[in-house]
């Protein structure tokens, strides 16, 4: 650009003009306010930050905001000069929302003279333009417990400056503007000149806000943009919904046309933010620019700003859909594979475009994203297709939070982009194959000082077993996974637990059945795990260092099982071979290979026990039948019955007259079933098969 090869001779420029004051004025006239600068007009056209000064210079801003002031603002200073920049300067005066106490007269008399330092040092310069004393300070509290005493602060370092330098304006900058705070500052505050208001989604109501508190000072906008995240919609589940770049251009482009130039009286210019880019809510929201590239609000404010848009200017992005649906319509995943984002885009240059798709946890959300120097971390690996505005994916992990980001660039520098946040809810997972079982829920837990942790909530992708040497504390893992049966009315030849994984050479692990112990991934922990008197051995194989499935022998056990009713079955698998390496299984969650159990059944009925939990005085027959059930009991008075679906449903319930009973069960349909018995003082449950 002209603008940069000229840089050698305009730093020059600088050195002859460091120490020489450009004087600001501020004029009124017939009620009206305006700036001079060096006696001449000057309405301020400006950005929020300190990046890509030269592009700022070159589309027609000529003012930049900074928020505090150090040793490296000489350097700013000299940039933004040589470009024929001015520098609001910001002077970062303590929140009482991060502990700052103005009554503790020491601490402000502190601050006052750190800032009497920096006045002192820098009011010479030709880019100053105003002194900016505070930002936002009554942010994070209630303005109701606000320490006023922060106003009078203000007012006496507005009071040094002008003291100090004669050539420089003074203003505080607020977020937002209410009637109260007003008029706080026109009483606390008077030696102030102007009054920056940083208002993003109320930018529309502070003209009304100014002329009802009848504020007779010129007043800026020094922070604005699209909504901010606390003023914006969210999902069903909490998250923000972010604007794509070209919702925001427009944004940026009607408010600085309709809240800003409109009230001519008063406004004397403004800040747009952010000229760059930043992690706010999320990598994308504020900036003006992401990674080096220009957004579509940069082309607004150049035409504001220069009469004219920029030869080349950045994709639109017209429409975006996850799965069909848009941002605002709570994206919920319920499939494992083939989720597709669609973008329509449009390109007033007819360039090419290459289109990004990144994938990332939401904030606050478990997840892990890789760890590089990415401007963007996401999760690798997710995306097997992307053919220009469309992309398919596979689902990350179950029952978490995320953003597909998505990035449209041209050749020369520019950037559409936006957001879908989604939620991952799949749907139930259940085998197509009737021979095999899906676990229902499965978790890992440890010993030591990690004892009391519940790994099925943190680290749901995988199940790991260990056994340390010398049996070291915190070195000892063991798996448990949990499978629901219940479905099952016919015997079996056969049946094997399999889990998909292995690392190790060598171990020999063993399987533990605990029948219908309750346990959740949830709450189970070393702490409440089941004492080794309540397992039982099953089959003991050795695990090898190839990623399979390996199967461990359990028919006898679970026919032995769900004979006696009991059909929520669990299992756990421990080490006996001492290795300092894991072996590491793959979870129910991580898909498509979750720990099964593969039966071969013969076609015979599944014969029952009628004893299982129910005193042997109570039988119940036939079993299975599909006429009358036969209810007899010498030792309790019956009172009624109820049969239910397996998810609890009632379907049928009647009242017993005398001791043996029948039950008509002609009109219910083939299957499984669940039956409870109710006496006076005891309820019995059984399984209930229907031919």
């Amino acid at each position: 650009m002209n603008i940069i090869r000229a840089l050698p001779f305009l730093l020059f420029t600088v050195t002859q003009l460091s120490g020489q004051a450009i004087s600001v004025e501020l004029i009124q006239s017939d009620g009206n306010w305006s700036l001079n600068r060096g006696g001449n007009p000057y309405y301020v056209e400006g950005a929020g930050g300190s990046d890509f000064l030269g592009y700022l210079a070159e589309y027609g801003g000529i003012s930049i905001r900074t928020w505090g002031t150090s040793e490296d603002t000489h350097a700013l200073l000299d940039s933004a000069h040589s470009l024929g920049l001015t520098v609001c300067m910001g002077l970062w005066v303590g929140h009482q929302e991060h502990g700052f106490d103005y009554d503790d007269e020491t601490a402000v008399a502190n601050q006052f003279a750190d800032f009497k330092k920096w006045v002192e040092r820098y009011k010479d310069h030709p880019a100053v333009l105003f002194w900016a004393l505070g930002n936002e300070v009554e942010l994070g509290v209630s303005y109701s417990s606000l320490n006023l005493k922060v106003w009078d602060a203000i007012n006496d370092l507005s009071e040094m400056v002008h003291e100090i330098d004669g050539n420089h304006p003074t203003l505080t900058i607020t977020a937002g503007l209410s009637g109260q705070k007003l008029a706080d500052i026109k009483e606390r505050a008077p030696d102030l000149d102007i009054l920056g208001v940083n208002c993003y989604g109320c930018i529309s109501g502070v003209e009304n806000t100014i002329d009802q508190g009848g504020w007779d000072k010129p007043y800026m906008i020094t922070e604005w943009g699209p909504n901010g995240q606390w003023e914006s919609p969210r999902t069903s589940w909490g998250a923000t919904i972010e604007l794509t770049s070209t919702q925001k251009a427009q944004l940026y482009f009607d408010r600085y046309a309709n809240a800003i130039l409109s009230d001519a009286d008063k406004v004397i210019g403004s800040y747009v933010f952010l000229w760059g880019n930043k992690f706010e809510e999320t990598p994308t929201w504020y900036g003006l620019f992401f990674d080096g590239s220009e957004t579509e609000a940069v082309d607004m404010m150049t035409y504001h700003w220069s009469g004219s848009y920029p030869e080349n200017r950045a994709p639109k992005i017209i429409s975006a859909k996850l799965n069909g649906k848009f941002a605002n319509e709570n994206v919920i995943i319920r499939a494992d594979w083939n989720n597709e984002i669609t973008l329509e885009v449009e390109d007033e240059n007819m360039e090419s475009l290459t289109f990004e798709y990144l994938i990332q946890p939401e904030i606050g959300s478990d997840g892990t994203v890789s760890d590089g120097n990415q401007v963007l971390p996401y999760i690798p690996g997710l995306f097997s297709e992307t053919q220009g505005a469309e992309g398919i994916f596979k689902t990350p992990e179950n029952l978490k939070n995320y953003r597909l980001f998505y990035f449209v660039r041209d050749d020369d520098g520019n950037i559409g982009l936006g957001n879908i946040p989604f939620r991952v809810e799949l749907d139930p997972l259940v085998s197509t194959d009737p021979n095999i079982f899906f676990a229902s829920r499965d978790t890992y837990i440890r010993d030591g000082e990690f004892q009391a942790d519940d790994f099925g909530d943190t680290d749901f992708s995988r199940l790991i077993t260990r056994l340390s040497e010398n049996e070291d504390q915190g070195f000892i893992r063991e798996t448990y996974v949990g499978f629901d049966l219940s479905s099952i009315n016919e015997s079996m030849n056969s049946a094997t637990v399999e889990l998909y994984g292995g690392g190790t050479e060598g171990v020999k692990t063993v399987i533990y059945g605990i029948g219908d112990l309750p346990w959740s991934e949830k709450n189970l922990s070393w702490n409440t795990k089941y004492d080794d008197s309540e397992l039982v051995a099953l089959d003991t194989i050795t695990v090898g260092s190839e990623e399979t499935y390996y199967k461990w022998n359990v028919g006898n056990y679970v026919i032995q099982q769900l004979a006696a009713y009991k059909d929520q079955l669990s299992f756990v698998f421990k080490n006996i071979s001492v290795h300092p390496q894991l072996s590491v299984c793959e979870s129910r969650e991580t898909r498509p290979f979750p720990p099964s159990m593969v039966f071969d059944f013969n076609g015979e009925e599944l014969v029952l026990s009628n004893n299982h939990s129910i005193e042997r005085s109570l039988k119940i027959y036939p079993v299975p039948t599909h006429d009358l059930l036969k209810v007899q009991t010498d030792s309790y008075i019956l009172e009624y019955y109820e049969i239910s679906t397996l998810n609890g449903k009632i379907i049928k319930s009647g009242r017993f007259t005398d001791y043996n009973k029948e039950i008509d069960l002609s009109l219910l349909s083939s299957g499984v079933y669940g039956i409870s018995i109710y006496s006076r003082h005891h309820v019995f449950r059984n399984k209930l098969y229907v031919k």
